[in-house]
């Protein structure tokens, strides 16, 4: 009797045991305040997500310290990923995930690579570039803009954010070089933020402004730009019910971008399991819903190994397109 005691004792250690390591799986949380940095300028759509994700936690109470959103545009996103490197395994640490990353590393402006240096924690959605001029714009539609660009690639001063060749850069290459302009001779100019780029636009310093959905709502719905083309593969909604893409236009081309969110090498499983559960909860709001909504953006939450492998994918992608475009060094 006392050695079938023994034994039922010893299996409860047993089980116990291996129950404990999930348990402590479930328990990582933030015990000091996270930091948000933001690879762009105040107002642009890189900021925008950062603070709309803030506000929906704090009202969730899903964070239970403060989260602190700075906004870190030098070095083209490579200041604003420097706490992460500092920060190997410390959850409390996040940054912007963009596709500009990616396009940084492949022309050289980053010699780490973001998918081997970093986590992609997650990837929230797609969104897509627009080509835009001002209200009182000689140019039309996509069609002058080509043929303006086709006589003279210098001609026609093209805004970006925040980096040439990036994937706002990218988003208005591709189907320029697919309507026969030399892309490599046009005259692009970057700006540390879109907010900054749509400004340059309305005060008759750039002729045209590429930009994605978020940072030309606001904009459109003044009046005070047309937008030209859009590189979704169909017509958006909302504001932009009235765009036609690139393909309507005669042009075969069509590009999307994501954004998401990055973190240190070395997490946990607790501490992806705890983000992957508060970006989840954060997503299916309808304040998130809303958000993506008004600029057009199309949710799509990726979490955990799969992000990383995305992140992978699109690098591979986004060397591809580069080398078309000849700005491929890595």
């Amino acid at each position: 009797m006392k050695s079938l005691k023994r034994i039922a004792v010893a299996a409860l250690a047993v089980a116990a045991c291996a129950w404990l390591p999930a348990a402590q799986a479930q328990a990582w949380k933030p015990t000091k305040p996270v930091e948000f940095a933001v690879g762009a300028g105040p107002g642009g759509a890189l900021d925008q997500v950062a603070r709309t994700l803030k506000n929906i936690t704090d009202q969730q109470n899903t964070i239970p310290t403060p989260m602190i959103v700075t906004d870190r545009p030098a070095g083209g996103g490579v200041v604003a990923l420097s706490g992460l490197r500092q920060h190997h395994g410390d959850a409390h640490y996040l940054a912007s995930w963009s596709q500009q990353w990616l396009t940084n590393y492949v022309i050289g402006d980053w010699k780490e690579s973001p998918t081997a240096e970093y986590t992609t924690l997650a990837i929230l959605f797609s969104e897509y570039v627009g080509l835009a001029v001002r209200a009182d714009s000689p140019l039309k539609n996509a069609n002058d803009l080509v043929a303006k660009l086709k006589a003279d690639p210098t001609s026609v001063s093209v805004a970006i954010a925040t980096a040439l060749g990036n994937h706002i850069h990218i988003g208005a290459a591709k189907p320029l070089l697919a309507a026969g302009v030399d892309v490599a001779r046009m005259t692009v100019v970057p700006f540390k933020s879109s907010a900054e780029s749509v400004t340059a636009l309305l005060g008759g310093h750039v002729d045209v402004v590429a930009a994605t959905t978020a940072n030309l709502v606001g904009q459109v719905e003044a009046g005070k730009i047309r937008l030209l083309a859009i590189s979704s593969p169909k017509r958006l909604g909302g504001v932009f019910a009235q765009v036609p893409t690139w393909k309507e236009q005669g042009i075969d081309a069509e590009f999307a971008s994501m954004q998401g969110i990055m973190a240190p090498l070395g997490l946990t499983p607790a501490q992806h399991e705890y983000w992957t559960e508060t970006l989840t909860r954060a997503t299916a709001t309808p304040e998130w819903a809303a958000f993506c909504q008004r600029n057009q953006w199309a949710p799509r939450l990726i979490t955990g190994p799969e992000a990383q492998r995305f992140a992978e994918e699109q690098l591979v992608e986004m060397r591809a397109i580069l080398r078309e475009l000849h700005l491929a060094k890595q």
